[in-house]
């Protein structure tokens, strides 16, 4: 598995999870999710 392969499943559950937090509780922004796990927004944007 290529390196680009593992990034997009990696940014597809991160998408879905997001999205299914999102349906229970308030919205889950990328900031949030960053602030959460102790990481920059850029690492979770993927820029």
């Amino acid at each position: 598995m290529s390196d680009n392969e593992l990034f997009d499943i990696i940014g597809k559950n991160i998408s879905y999870y997001r999205r299914l937090y999102s349906l229970e509780k308030e919205k889950l922004t990328q900031e949030k999710l960053a602030e959460i796990v102790g990481v920059s927004t850029s690492v979770i944007g993927g820029t």
